[in-house]
């Protein structure tokens, strides 16, 4: 047969055709290895970080500004932006808050911080409509970015019964009430013992 070469027999071809289809086989297989190990990293990280959340909550007549880090590590440089701005209406008048006036630094796992901004009826006179929109943006350990957008809707509030807490100079006063009823009480009782 010298120069021309024997044709291929069947059982060379179903080995070549199956060398092949295990070579791609195994690509197929490699790549969804790593498109799962893939996958895996990103859950395992984004189950990790902070998440940090912000609102607005109503405490018997007082509105509270409440932000929290429901996450795993520690939030830094939080920073809150958010339209109306909230104000304070404490010791001489109102001034920003101090949840969105200046970053915070760091908000440890499961860290809550709740500033008490007004009573409702003060914020439905100086904003007209109490919704409230913003983002809240931090960095986690590693430095990498995070922003959550938020709604805060207190209109939702307005026509709610509430129990009002109690003046705290009102109260003190009706305290140092009682306890002159109960000294003069005290020395009418001593007196008959005498």
């Amino acid at each position: 047969m010298g120069t021309n070469e024997p044709p291929m027999k069947t059982m060379d071809i179903i080995q070549a055709i199956l060398a092949a289809l295990s070579v791609l086989l195994t690509a197929v297989y490699a790549f969804l290895t790593y498109k799962i190990l893939h996958a895996n990293k990103k859950q395992i990280t984004s189950s990790i970080r902070p998440y940090v959340y912000f609102d607005l909550r109503l405490s018997g007549g007082s509105v509270e500004a409440f932000l929290k880090n429901s996450g795993k590590t520690g939030a830094y440089d939080v920073k809150i932006d958010i339209e109306p701005p909230l104000q304070v209406a404490i010791r001489g008048g109102p001034r920003p808050a101090c949840l969105t006036a200046s970053k915070i630094p760091l908000l440890f796992p499961e860290q809550e911080i709740c500033e008490y901004l007004e009573s409702y009826h003060e914020l439905t006179q100086r904003v007209a409509e109490p919704v409230f929109t913003g983002k809240i943006e931090y960095r986690d350990a590693e430095g990498n970015s995070h922003k959550e957008s938020f709604r805060c809707d207190l209109t939702v509030l307005k026509d709610l019964a509430h129990i009002a807490q109690p003046d705290v100079a009102e109260e003190l006063k009706r305290v140092a009430d009682r306890l002159s009823e109960i000294q003069r009480s005290i020395d009418n009782i001593g007196k008959f013992n005498r």
